[in-house]
């Protein structure tokens, strides 16, 4: 983990959503149970809000995906499994395609900031 030395300043946000404790601790359990490396966000043309754990360079790889919300926006968010590494809670999740992802807690005065994939896109 590393600590800002001064107050960041999130760019434009692009999404946003409420990430549950259990679709969490869903991600967290099932990536370690397949050995993934990499979890996506993606907003599909159906307007659905999909969490997908698995390895994105092995198509064979097993995965699993979830429906977790709504959204009007076409994306996805690729974040590193290992860099996931936030205390369980439920947070709003801000993404943005300046490749960065906020987790803000509902609970606490805890915000995660988690790099985007540089292979994300945003419509």
């Amino acid at each position: 983990l590393i600590y800002p030395s001064k107050s960041i300043t999130f760019p434009s946000e692009d999404v946003s959503f409420t990430m549950s404790t259990n679709d969490l601790s869903m991600i967290m359990k099932t990536s370690s149970v397949l050995r993934a490396t990499d979890v996506s966000i993606i907003g599909d043309e159906d307007g659905k809000l999909i969490v997908q754990v698995g390895d994105k360079k092995n198509n064979t790889a097993n995965s699993y995906s979830a429906i977790v919300g709504e959204t009007d926006k076409q994306f996805t968010a690729n974040l590193k499994v290992e860099n996931l590494k936030v205390l369980p809670g439920e947070y709003v999740v801000t993404l943005s395609s300046k490749k960065i992802s906020r987790f803000k807690s509902t609970l606490t005065d805890l915000t995660y900031y988690i790099a985007v994939e540089q292979d994300s896109s945003f419509a």
